[in-house]
């Protein structure tokens, strides 16, 4: 996915819905967000030497990747579906907090 810009284009399903949220002391914002291909940033593969840490949740054919910063100011989360009988990103969202 994330070595082939070509594979990955093609393993997701545009337009992908996902969520983008903000959250500090005072209120929590969420909005929808819809990205479309050709606005698509591609995705680099994941360091974990980078202060992540990742944690993938299955539940048959559908697979939730969560991603953070070791002090959960910042999160991503990818959920990956069985569409025609191969994986693809189906949601994609971020979640950031300051204090």
């Amino acid at each position: 996915f994330h070595s082939d810009s070509s594979f990955q284009m093609n393993h997701i399903v545009f337009p992908l819905k996902g969520n983008l949220t903000r959250q500090d002391s005072m209120e929590t914002i969420s909005v929808e967000k819809i990205y479309e291909r050709d606005s698509w940033k591609l995705h680099k593969a994941f360091q974990s030497d980078g202060g992540f840490e990742r944690n993938f949740t299955v539940m048959g054919d559908l697979v939730i990747e969560k991603m953070a910063d070791q002090m959960g100011l910042f999160t991503i989360e990818r959920r990956w579906g069985k569409v025609d009988s191969t994986w693809s990103l189906i949601y994609y969202g971020s979640k950031e907090k300051s204090w």
